[in-house]
């Protein structure tokens, strides 16, 4: 194990010590190991992580002593975003539905909804829209595990489930119909901070995350085809909405082929309390082979009580216009994955012992079950993963072609510099 962590080529050393966590699930090093010594990939993973987050912050340290950069670019977006999230998510349901109104319904709105609407966005303002600009300026971006649970977990992670609202405030401020208070984001300034946000997000390593970025590019794309019609895409703009799109890539723009291999390390370390130690729930050798729609039944299997979007209590975190994510899921195949948990709880218990190892290598089925961490359980489809990795990819280059490719007879309106 000394040498696999020693190994100059991480990628190697990680294979080794897979088939060290293999050989110790399976007692090569006796019982009392096997029951009291850690998960090693999971392990090794964050202290790896853990070690490339030190010595990054000592460079910025190193360089804000220096004087050779601001201390804003250094601030942390996450912090930004959780407070938009949050407060998107207090926003009263009639609220969130008149903002809703003003920025994707096909109709035009009522003057009674386009003043709710404004009313509820200008008293958000300092909460949500603020902190989404303020983000955009932000040299970095991780999300903030306080207060605990605050991470979330499974297919529901931190804020997962305001996020897209906030994003939507603030699109619904910029392009949506009514007045705005002198000083208001320009419709640029608004589009190029939602990326931003759709960017960092799928930089995040996990489903919820890249589901979270997708969101966003979904709602983005609509509004700067309004950008493009009204010729408030200059080549500043499209320069800098082009450099972020360039930083996500066009392989995987926002993420799901990174996260895949975040979630199996998450699922990895997945445990049940078994007396005074713990019981993994799979082999980590199983969870490397399953493809990322499997991953996805396994994290709804996993995302706890309080956050699953089936059965949401009403005036719960799912309730408004803005926030509610459940129309991302299949809501009775995430609930036949929730109603496995037990199962993998109780089979992982069972062939932790003796007896239960017994039983397994006397029973041919279940011996050829033991290869795979899915084959024994009723796998559904929460999401189609798959066929989001796909679309993303779609969507990244469609947008694209509205930021890169000038429009044809596209005449900028006469207007302050600050679009109202």
């Amino acid at each position: 194990m000394a040498e696999a962590l020693g190994e100059a080529d991480a990628s190697v050393g990680r294979r080794r010590l897979g088939i060290a966590e293999q050989r110790l699930r399976e007692g090569a090093f006796g019982d009392l190991l096997k029951v009291l010594a850690p998960q090693l990939l999971p392990t090794t993973d964050i202290l790896a992580r853990s070690q490339s987050e030190l010595e990054a912050q000592r460079g910025v340290l190193e360089m804000l002593a220096r004087g050779g950069t601001k201390p804003a670019m250094h601030a942390n977006a996450g912090w930004y975003y959780q407070q938009a999230a949050r407060a998107t998510m207090r926003l009263p349901i009639n609220a969130q539905a008149a903002i809703e109104a003003i920025r994707a319904s096909g109709d035009t709105p009522t003057t009674a909804t386009v003043n709710e609407a404004r009313r509820a966005i200008n008293a958000c303002r300092a909460s949500v829209i603020d902190p989404i600009i303020l983000g955009s300026m932000s040299g970095r971006c991780s999300l903030p595990h306080h207060p605990a649970g605050a991470s979330g977990s499974g297919l529901v992670r931190s804020c997962a489930n305001g996020i897209n609202g906030a994003v939507r405030v603030v699109l619904a401020d910029a392009f949506g119909t009514g007045g705005r208070p002198a000083g208001s984001p320009t419709r640029a300034e608004a589009a190029i901070a939602c990326l931003r946000v759709a960017a960092r997000f799928a930089a995040l390593g996990s489903y919820s995350h890249s589901l979270v970025a997708h969101q966003v590019m979904r709602d983005l794309k609509p509004a700067l085809k309004q950008l493009e019609s009204r010729g408030e895409l200059t080549p500043e703009v499209r320069s800098e909405l082009a450099a972020i799109l360039a930083e996500m890539g066009e392989s995987d723009p926002l993420g799901f082929e990174v996260a895949t291999q975040s979630e199996r390390i998450w699922l990895a370390s997945r445990s049940f309390p078994s007396g005074s130690s713990a019981v993994v729930a799979f082999e980590p050798a199983h969870i490397e082979r399953l493809a990322p729609n499997q991953i996805g039944f396994l994290l709804a299997m996993f995302t706890r009580a309080s956050q699953v979007p089936f059965d949401a209590p009403r005036g719960g975190p799912l309730d408004g216009a803005l926030v509610d994510t459940r129309a991302w899921f299949d809501l009775t195949a995430f609930k036949r994955s929730c109603a496995q948990l037990e199962t993998v709880r109780a089979r992982a218990l069972r062939d932790a012992t003796t007896r239960g190892l017994a039983r397994r290598d006397a029973d041919d089925q279940l011996a050829a079950e033991a290869d795979s961490a899915t084959a024994w359980l009723d796998v559904t489809t929460p999401i189609d993963i798959e066929a989001r990795m796909r679309d993303a990819k779609l969507d990244h280059a469609a947008i694209m072609q509205i930021a890169t490719s000038p429009a044809l007879g596209a005449r900028p309106q006469a207007a302050s510099a600050r679009a109202r």
